[in-house]
């Protein structure tokens, strides 16, 4: 790891050079990697867009939808 000023360098195993500092962009390989428009969970078995009040599980033919906006909850019937 490298740090000059308010810049970091950091060699990461599994993603390779980041660089990021107090002003600009988070460089990923040297490109930029976005910090917002992403999803919160997207994944195989759940998806929520951010800041995830609507998250959904689905497993199969089971489902659990969750809004902690209204709240409320959607399940399918679950079998033992």
């Amino acid at each position: 790891m490298n740090v000059e000023a308010l810049t970091v360098n950091y060699q990461s195993p599994a993603q390779g050079e980041i660089t990021m500092g107090w002003d600009g962009p988070v460089l990923r390989r040297g490109v930029e990697f976005p910090l917002t428009d992403y999803p919160r969970y997207d994944n195989p078995w759940s998806a929520a867009g951010f800041p995830g009040s609507d998250i959904s599980f689905q497993h199969g033919d089971s489902y659990l939808n969750l809004n902690f906006d209204t709240p409320s909850r959607e399940a399918s019937d679950f079998i033992d």
